[in-house]
């Protein structure tokens, strides 16, 4: 083979250049989605009304079964239904660690923590009162 019938060595700079070009614009976009993502999934609470704090007062406190299980199970949806409330969105599938990645939601999420025990294992020594109270308390705080 002769060497003018190689190509030149310009062409394989040329590949090289439109592949790092492809890479940064990649990177480029990835970040902007990133960063979309990351701020779609920001949200606020609403700032409590004394009627709406009375009124989950009541229904927390209407929770009554001999069963703890399912007494926690009530507590732990009566609460994400009222977070889902505050915040405009349906958190009603959320985890603990969904919920604790929120700064404002931590003591919520703590609480939903100490329930899982009591909702899940097949024996407790949780007390409902105690528990009760615990996610009544946290209301007022608010």
């Amino acid at each position: 083979m002769n060497s003018r019938e190689l190509a030149p060595p310009v062409a394989g700079s040329v590949f090289i250049l439109i592949v790092l070009v492809g890479l940064v614009v990649l990177a480029i976009g990835w970040v902007i989605l990133w960063t979309f993502l990351r701020h779609r999934n920001a949200f606020s609470l609403t700032p409590v009304v004394q009627s709406d704090r009375e009124r989950w007062i009541g229904l927390l406190r209407g929770v009554s079964g001999d069963d703890l299980r399912e007494l926690h199970l009530d507590l732990a949806r009566i609460m994400r239904s009222i977070l889902s409330e505050r915040s405009g969105r349906d958190m009603s599938s959320w985890t603990v660690g969904d919920i604790s990645a929120h700064p404002a939601l931590t003591s919520v999420a703590r609480l939903l923590g100490e329930w899982e025990e009591p909702s899940f294992a097949p024996e407790s020594d949780a007390d409902a009162h105690a528990s009760i109270e615990s996610a009544v308390k946290e209301v007022e705080r608010w």
